[in-house]
């Protein structure tokens, strides 16, 4: 497993990492990791009945976490949300999903889609809704920022990445939610929107129906966890 090593209360292991004789008890115990990997996972030691929790990790490869379950204690990969909150220096309740650590009514998971700051309420102005022109016609337009890559398709439009499951979704009375959308032909509107992070872009989401100021119509991106 690309040399990578292990010790836990003074046993060491190698190649599966399966650390033997170490009982179910880890409280107290020091875990050191020496090397890099680049496996979505790796077992490093099994027991009927883990548990405790370590009095110290050492040698952590970065992108990494450690994950204690009731039958096993695992190296796995950091989720790409646990990648952004490590990167915007959330710990502890900070970093939960449901968090909200700037107070600003938004949590982790809503920052973590929309490009948000988690630090700051200042940092969240990537949304507009707006009628704008598309191939000559104006229709009622979302823009936002979401994470990159994103494929939308369907009806209503949704895409799935990075555990997030993004929705697209548009009615005239708030309630029916039955007007369809499409993304926008002439690529993103314009609407003077600070430069996204780099892990995100822009997209502009339209009605199929012209729009006018007179018209009665909503348009709004709706999230959900994706298991």
């Amino acid at each position: 497993m690309n040399g990578l090593s292990a010790t836990l209360g003074g046993l060491s292991g190698s190649g599966d990492l399966n650390l033997a004789g170490h009982g179910s008890n880890i409280f107290g115990k020091n875990l050191t990791i020496n090397g890099t990997t680049t496996e979505p996972s790796l077992t490093l030691a099994t027991a009927a009945g883990f548990t405790g929790d370590f009095a110290t990790v050492t040698g952590l490869p970065a992108g990494y976490k450690i994950e204690v379950t009731e039958t096993a204690v695992l190296l796995v990969v950091l989720s790409e949300f646990e990648l952004w909150a490590e990167e915007n220096n959330l710990t502890g309740d900070d970093a939960l999903i449901t968090a909200d650590p700037d107070n600003d009514g938004k949590t982790n998971l809503e920052e973590f889609a929309f490009d948000g700051g988690p630090n700051s309420g200042a940092n969240d102005d990537r949304e507009s809704v707006l009628i704008t022109g598309d191939g000559g016609t104006d229709y009622l337009t979302l823009t936002v920022a979401v994470r990159a890559g994103a494929t939308f398709s369907g009806d209503p439009l949704t895409a799935s990445i990075d555990g997030i499951t993004y929705t697209i979704l548009a009615d005239d009375d708030l309630v029916a939610r039955d007007l369809t959308v499409v993304e926008r032909l002439d690529g993103i509107a314009s609407g003077g929107f600070p430069e996204p992070g780099p892990d995100y872009e822009y997209r502009s989401f339209r009605l199929t129906s012209p729009t006018t100021l007179a018209d009665a119509a909503f348009i709004w991106i709706g999230i959900g966890q994706t298991p």
